[in-house]
């Protein structure tokens, strides 16, 4: 994600499908980010009930995750050639990822 940002960062201004994929990479990489961030923290935790903060912290994060994965989906489909396909599937790979931190902590 981060060579798609710095590729589609020289052509942002060509036309609109580049611009669209340099913004789907930046939405892509606060997605994964973001998710990577929620899972360090209900990491630290185990299986214990953490602080009311730090719920307040994983819900802001995962909804901007949400929101930036809808960026990226979206986008991903308005840009073209490889930057879509890479698009679509790290959209889909960070879904997975989150699949993955809520069915670890399904029962807490």
């Amino acid at each position: 994600m981060v060579w798609g940002l710095q590729t589609s960062c020289k052509e942002r201004g060509i036309d609109r499908r580049h611009f669209a994929a340099f913004l789907a990479f930046i939405a892509a990489v606060i997605a994964a980010t973001g998710t990577t961030l929620v899972a360090a923290v209900l990491s630290l935790y185990g299986h214990a009930r953490p602080d009311p903060a730090w719920e307040g912290f994983n819900f802001i994060v995962g909804a901007i995750v949400f929101a930036s994965l809808l960026v990226t989906f979206f986008a991903g489909l308005f840009s073209r050639g490889i930057r879509r396909i890479a698009l679509i599937a790290s959209t889909f790979m960070v879904l997975l990822m989150n699949l993955g931190i809520a069915a670890s902590h399904f029962g807490d």
